[in-house]
């Protein structure tokens, strides 16, 4: 494969090619963004457990007394 000089061809910077083009404050805001929506999810799945452990604590709790 002939590359022109200049051009970066990487196989382990090939998932990061839509982010190359792009400012440093865009890919800031991109993860940013990516991070908050995981935290969100995280925080989302966490409080449903966590109900979810409390009514069976508290039934386990009632059939024991």
């Amino acid at each position: 494969m002939k590359v022109k000089s200049g051009e970066y061809i990487s196989e382990k910077g090939k998932c990061y090619g839509a982010l190359r083009n792009l400012s440093i404050y865009r890919k800031l805001l991109v993860m940013v963004i990516i991070s908050t929506i995981s935290l969100i999810a995280v925080a989302v799945i966490s409080y449903f457990y966590t109900h979810r452990i409390a009514g069976s604590s508290e039934s386990m709790y009632n059939d024991r007394l």
